[in-house]
């Protein structure tokens, strides 16, 4: 997405909030706000068509590797807690109380190692900071992981392994243990707040509970977890109904 290019993101370098606006970025009467990791950010192509409307700003709040839960992270690339999620996560909701948005949008991946309890209480004490400040939250589900590089897999190779090779060598299943539990405990902790809403878009990514690298002559996966700005960017009105984005909001 675009917004890696425009400084939106300081990853663990600071803890700055560095917000982005798109749409019209004057004297809109709505604002829509997202906010998370890279998985959740990797909406914005899609987000951002949904939001390309008269009268509403669109905001872009991220910092990859940090969770949408108000949990201590310990970050294994960097060797230590990530202090710097902590802090921009505090700023960053400190922004938002001020700001009253119309709709806020988090997402981050399932993939975080905490426990049960730290996923519903982390993903509650979150909630309970943002959503008496905003009309409407919504919880993006973390997009399936495939064990493979989506671009790799789909690279051409000898006409041996060609033959040798499964129809179904770019294909993996969408659903396991851990991505279904941590969607499941993240809908016990919103279920607590009457204006948060789950959205699960896992269906339009891998239909039939199939990921696959490349469908319809499209890439859909640019890693193991990341989807293509080109694919995501086809899932707008998928995702417009979703937030309940009539074309007259």
């Amino acid at each position: 997405p675009v917004i890696y290019n425009m400084g939106c993101d300081d990853w663990y370098f600071s803890s700055n909030v560095n917000l982005c606006a798109f749409g019209q970025t004057k004297n809109a009467r709505h604002t829509a706000v997202i906010m998370g990791d890279s998985v959740g950010l990797q909406w914005f192509p899609a987000i951002g068509e949904v939001f390309n409307r008269k009268d509403w700003r669109l905001l872009v709040i991220t910092k990859s590797s940090c969770s949408m839960l108000d949990q201590p992270l310990f970050y294994p690339r960097i060797g230590r807690v990530y202090t710097e999620c902590s802090v921009w996560r505090k700023h960053a909701t400190e922004i938002l109380k001020k700001m009253k948005p119309d709709i806020v949008i988090l997402g981050s991946t399932y993939t975080y190692k905490f426990t049960k309890n730290q996923w519903i209480s982390g993903t509650r004490d979150l909630l309970s900071q943002i959503s008496p400040f905003a009309k409407h939250v919504y919880i993006l589900r973390s997009t399936p992981t495939i064990p493979f590089d989506g671009p790799t897999c789909l690279a051409p190779r000898s006409w041996l392994y060609r033959l040798l090779a499964r129809k179904n060598r770019c294909v993996a299943p969408a659903h396991n243990a851990r991505f279904d539990d941590v969607y499941a405990w993240r809908e016990l902790a919103a279920s607590h707040f009457p204006n948060v809403t789950s959205v699960d878009m896992t269906d339009a990514v891998c239909p039939e509970g199939k990921c696959q690298a490349q469908r319809n002559g499209v890439i859909v996966f640019r890693d193991s977890r990341h989807m293509t700005a080109t694919f995501t960017r086809t899932l707008g009105k998928r995702l417009a109904k979703q937030l309940q984005m009539s074309s007259d909001d």
